[in-house]
């Protein structure tokens, strides 16, 4: 995210010539003109520095300054991921919102279901997809990290359930066509 502060002189006789001393936070520079601080900083951690100013007439001027430069939140949507069947293919879009482009997206902690994937965007999109393969319930984080160091994650769990024909047969005892809550898949089947 840029930064701009202004630094400006006042008293004494313009014009006014300006320098730093310590450390400005990296990505941001000081116009020797103006006094302004500006730029995008590119670290996070925090800065104390020191501007001066010297007047026309030489009178000298400085002002201590601290600038704490943190990460910007980055969030993952969506917060849930649906569970899935085996051998039926998986498509789940994920967002991430902040941070600045390129971006790693990885699985950190946890594993993804065997036969599914994430993508290997560098965007703010990617995908988790494939087609399971084992059943069972899987934890996992997806981790994003962008170009400066900042960190984002969710943490999600996807259940994998085997699919059998009695899941999309059911004894519907209201005729109304729709699987209801208590009209159970038939077993066995």
């Amino acid at each position: 995210t840029s930064y701009s502060s202004s630094s400006a002189a006042s008293g004494g006789t313009a014009p006014y010539g300006y320098s730093s001393s310590g450390t400005l936070p990296p990505g941001l520079s000081l116009s020797v003109a103006s006094g302004q601080v500006a730029g995008t900083p590119t670290t996070t951690g925090t800065y104390n520095f020191t501007v001066s100013a010297l007047d026309a007439n030489g009178c000298p001027g400085s002002r201590a300054q601290t600038i704490v430069v943190t990460c910007p939140t980055m969030t993952i949507a969506p917060s849930t991921i649906s569970d899935g069947f085996v051998s039926n293919a998986m498509n789940a879009p994920l967002t991430l919102t902040g941070g600045t482009a390129p971006f790693s997206w990885s699985i950190n902690p946890g594993t993804l279901p065997p036969g599914l994937t994430l993508g290997s965007s560098t965007t703010a999109a990617n995908t988790i997809s494939g087609t399971p393969t084992t059943t069972g319930a899987y934890t996992f984080t997806v981790r994003v990290q962008d170009t400066y160091g900042c960190v984002g994650t969710q943490a999600y769990t996807v259940n994998i359930r085997s699919l059998k024909v009695g899941n999309l047969v059911w004894s519907d005892t209201n005729d109304n066509g729709v699987k209801d809550t208590g009209e159970n898949g038939i077993a066995g089947v």
